[in-house]
């Protein structure tokens, strides 16, 4: 290179590196005037051009200086750094690979190849670029990028190891935490996770989605009031979709239905294809009542992802509830495919039955769900022995003496029973489908359970002129909306006080504590806590006048005793109670008493009182 070329481009590289960007192009094309191939001149006018934001021109540039000197470990990696810039990383790795093997000590290129093969996904080759860049040079930053890559290849062991490097280094190295947080969570140490997260928030410049990820970990320990307030910071700082969504799955929790509505609506109205936003659209619209805007929800969730497995069981609780049970049937099998359901399903070499006559064929029938569920549908077991087969039942113990000596039954399966021979096999409550049940065909013959003899747990005498009356106020705790569905035994008191009845408590469980805290005045005796299982409970039924219940087991297994039941029916009950009506197909002996207004249980249990006052009225002075 000619002198003068020489200082032309150390006073250029000057004002490039002073700001002067105009100044130094000017002065790096003198130097190509004189000599158009001069390669320095070539790859820092790429540099200036890169700098200012022009990408392609960078690499127009650079790559001039490449066909002048190949062998320039520098000019590759430029080169490699303008293609990244540009988002051509397929063409950006082979530079910085050749930058590597010319100049083996360059830690540039090690880094620069290290970042884009992770972008490209190929962990293994990032790893063993930064591992190289590492050994030349041991810093925080680098030591944080390599254990990223370990983290996103799910190496959680090595990834925690180049965080804690990378602290030790740097205790206040904002990036190292937040991954380190990250890499926590997803080991399972949420707790710890969450100190994480929240030592970033107090740093400068946290990740904009931050506060909507800590939300999620804190809702995750149940910590809710603070995964409230991160996910409010969040839509105060940055509104997202996923703020929005995130708490109003919160809010509808705790039955804040408005609020979420209104929250889901902004998250479609800021990310219009956000498929469980819309999913979560069809539940709260389903819980205020409003089903068919529920299953255009659901629809909606379905169009964006076909195979949006919560969104057809979600759908089909919708459906059905509407009366559109062929429909409904169809959605409800997407359930083994939620992977939140509760019972997996079971991997049997036997076919599955397919609703065909079973000529003599054995079908073992599996139960999956709640104790309500597998009375309501036990039904199908009759139905399923008519088709000319022998029906196995492998039966939830609590139920199974309640159960004996029913129609069609040929044997009950013990918990950790090994199977007897079989042919086909079914899940309990696929056999509506099975059957081919429809709305206006449901099997509502009653009863199919047999009452036992009220010896095997009799009540005492009764009072003359008095109605036997059984009453269950709450459901099983584990129903994630059993706060919809229950009451409380104070709710009842205005009722026990204001109707003379025998009243016995058939309350089970923690519940049943409640009848501790009544009134001295409210006489109800507690038979509930002494209840061994659901025959007890059938026999109890067997000599009562009335059973008054909210949606548990105990109506199911009043109404397929076929004896005299009110059930008391949040505003948007669950699905198998139907368009609002008073009655119910399932149950012919059962009356419904539905909230008018969304937790107006003052107004069904007055209506209780005055019918229960003139049925009481019918039976003074009888003996």
């Amino acid at each position: 290179m000619k002198p003068d070329s020489l200082a032309k481009l150390q006073k250029a590289l000057q004002c490039q590196q002073d700001g002067l960007t105009d100044q130094a192009e000017k002065m790096y094309r003198e130097v190509l005037r004189r000599d158009p191939s001069q390669p320095d001149a070539l790859n820092l006018l790429g540099v200036l051009e890169l700098g200012r934001g022009h990408f392609q021109v960078a690499v127009d540039w650079i790559t001039k200086a490449v066909r002048v000197s190949p062998k320039t470990a520098l000019y590759q990696n430029n080169l490699g750094v303008a293609f990244k810039a540009a988002g051509r990383l397929a063409e950006a790795a082979p530079c910085f690979e050749k930058a590597a093997l010319l100049q083996p000590n360059l830690y540039d290129a090690h880094v620069n190849l290290g970042a884009v093969r992770a972008m490209l996904g190929q962990l293994d080759g990032a790893i063993a670029s930064y591992e190289q860049a590492v050994s030349l040079n041991r810093n925080p930053g680098l030591l944080n990028c390599l254990g990223a890559a370990y983290f996103d290849r799910r190496d959680l062991p090595n990834a925690m190891q180049c965080f804690d490097q990378a602290l030790a280094l740097q205790p206040d190295f904002a990036d190292a935490i937040y991954n380190r947080g990250r890499a926590l969570d997803l080991g399972g140490r949420t707790e710890e996770a969450i100190a994480h997260y929240e030592k970033r928030a107090r740093l400068p410049n946290p990740p904009p989605d931050l506060p909507t990820q800590l939300g999620c970990l804190l809702q995750k320990v149940g910590r809710l009031q603070e995964a409230e307030a991160s996910y409010r910071r969040a839509l105060q700082t940055q509104p997202s979709a996923s703020a929005c969504n995130n708490l109003a799955t919160l809010l509808e929790q705790r039955f804040e239905f408005a609020e979420a509505e209104a929250l889901l609506r902004e998250a479609i109205r800021l990310q219009p294809n956000h498929e469980n936003a819309f999913v979560n659209l069809g539940s709260v619209l389903l819980a205020r009542g409003r089903v068919e805007d529920s299953v255009r929800a659901y629809d909606q969730a379905i169009r964006l992802n076909s195979g949006h497995a919560l969104a057809h069981y979600n759908r089909s609780h919708a459906r059905l509830a509407s009366g559109d049970f062929e429909g409904g049937w169809t959605d409800y099998e997407y359930r083994w495919q939620w992977d939140g359901f509760p019972t997996r399903k079971p991997k049997f070499p036997q076919p599955e039955w397919t609703g065909d006559d079973l000529n003599g064929r054995t079908l073992l029938v599996y139960n999956e769900q709640g104790l309500g569920d597998t009375i309501q549908f036990a039904r199908y077991l009759t139905l399923a022995a008519k088709r000319g087969g022998r029906i196995l039942f492998a039966c939830p113990e609590e139920l199974r003496s309640a159960f004996a000596g029913m129609a069609g039954l040929s044997q009950f399966i013990e918990p950790g029973q090994e199977l007897p021979a079989f042919d086909v096999h079914a899940a309990l409550m696929s056999l509506p489908r099975l059957c081919g049940t429809r709305y206006e065909s449901i099997p509502g013959d009653v009863p199919y359970l047999n009452i036992p003899p009220a010896s095997r747990f009799p009540l005492r005498a009764r009072t003359p002129g008095r109605l036997r009356v059984g009453l269950v106020w709450a459901g099983g705790t584990r129903f994630l909306r059993d706060g919809l569905r229950s009451i409380t035994g104070a709710h009842l008191i205005p009722l026990l006080r204001a109707v003379p009845c025998d009243y016995y408590s058939l309350q089970t469980g923690p519940k049943s504590a409640e009848l501790k805290s009544l009134p001295e005045d409210i006489k109800i005796e507690d038979v509930g806590s002494r209840l061994r299982d659901f025959a007890d409970t059938a026999s109890v039924m067997g000599q009562l006048d009335l059973v008054i219940s909210t949606c548990t087991s105990s109506l199911h297994l009043a109404g397929a005793l076929a004896r005299p039941v009110w059930g008391l029916l949040a505003y948007a009950p669950d699905w198998r109670w139907l368009p609002p009506r008073d009655d119910s197909p399932w149950y012919p002996t059962l009356r419904l008493f539905r909230q008018a207004t969304p937790g107006d249980w003052q107004g069904v249990l007055k209506r209780v009182e005055q019918e229960l006052t003139a049925l009481a009225g019918q039976y003074a002075g009888m003996v």
